[in-house]
């Protein structure tokens, strides 16, 4: 698996980072014209996997990042480990903060991201993995696409617990096939790179509306934008309907608001186990690779979730989004309610059930 992941490694690497992240920016020079990434790992009883997982993130290509790593009041050693680990890499470009109290995913997650400062956002599952080329080619892929994008997507190998790969992809290329205006794409690359192979996958597209269509990976596949991200996410006391399966709110969220990009190349490695409170250790093939539904928090969770976040952050979605939008996104996720509409969005959501 190693050896599988190490050979993920982004083109020529005798050009500088700057040149193979921003091949086409007129003007560009040099390292800090590169934007911070922030990695955050949240950790809950993952003792075992805590330090292959740091060690992914320590041994990226795009070396502009700051990880915070958060242990949500873990009752085994893994805070411990994470010390350890985190001492024996000596870099000042990971934190350590641990939760008083179990929030869960999403909370802990909402807690992680108010002491970042990255303009994109990564949240790595602790029991998973990412390949060294893996922020070099999402924050490529982000700021040289030719359409906008809220967030990108990578494929990922799935291992076990102990590492051995049971799958080499875990792209459900049905599911994308049924989005009849995803665009597919080839993003040229600098000096000794391959293009990147990716697919656009519009907001607009009814496909990617509905509660069982899902084309995002896990979470530890996703780039979000920070921008994204400060509009979506909860206040940590309102994550308890999420306190797995993160990744079903924050990804429809932000693909709703601002598209998705999925990159054909497997960039990480997802982790299927005993002690995955959702995937367990069962495999039957490669799309279906999936987890107990009857543990996944309902689609009406999600829908609550959406409704709640815009009413408490209404300044800024009136501001950054506007009513139209807004009206556009309760529609597609299937709201009935009145409570996050205003007259003239109430007016916009009558139009748009007459399309």
């Amino acid at each position: 698996m190693d050896a599988m992941l190490n050979r993920m490694i982004s083109g020529n690497q005798e050009e500088p980072l700057w040149r193979r992240v921003l091949p086409d920016a007129p003007g560009v020079v040099g390292f800090e014209s590169l934007p911070l990434a922030s990695v955050i790992v949240t950790a809950y009883n993952y003792e075992r996997f805590i330090d292959p997982c740091l060690q992914s993130v320590a041994g990226q290509t795009y070396s502009k990042f700051e990880c915070i790593v958060i242990d949500d009041a873990s009752s085994d050693g893994t805070g411990e480990r994470i010390r350890h680990t985190l001492g024996a890499l000596d870099d000042e470009r990971f934190r350590y903060i641990r939760n008083p109290t179990n929030l869960g995913q999403l909370g802990a997650q909402s807690t992680a991201l108010r002491h970042c400062r990255g303009a994109f956002i990564v949240f790595l599952d602790a029991d998973d993995t990412l390949a060294p080329a893996f922020l070099e080619r999402h924050i490529f892929a982000q700021v040289s696409g030719r359409y906008p994008t809220g967030l990108s997507v990578s494929d990922q190998l799935t291992i076990d617990q102990d590492g051995a790969v049971h799958s080499g992809t875990r792209l459900n290329r049905d599911a994308l096939a049924e989005v009849k205006t995803a665009k597919t794409l080839a993003i040229a690359a600098g000096q000794g790179a391959s293009p990147l192979n990716v697919v656009f996958l519009p907001w607009r597209d009814a496909a990617t509306h509905a509660s069982y269509g899902w084309y995002w990976q896990t979470q530890s596949a996703l780039v979000f934008r920070r921008s994204v991200l400060d509009l979506i996410m909860p206040l940590p006391e309102d994550c308890g309907s999420f306190r797995i399966c993160a990744d079903a709110y924050l990804a429809r969220f932000a693909h709703l608001l601002a598209n998705s990009l999925i990159l054909l190349e497997p960039l990480g490695c997802y982790r299927q186990h005993a002690a995955n409170n959702f995937s367990g250790p069962s495999f039957m093939s490669i799309d279906q690779q999936g987890g107990d539904m009857r543990v996944h928090p309902p689609h009406s969770a999600f829908i609550d979730l959406v409704r709640m976040t815009i009413r408490k952050r209404q300044k800024m979605f009136d501001a950054r989004v506007g009513d139209y939008r807004i009206a556009q996104i309760m529609a597609a996720i299937g709201d009935q309610s009145d409570e996050t509409l205003t007259p003239a969005r109430k007016s916009w959501r009558l139009s748009l059930s007459r399309q």
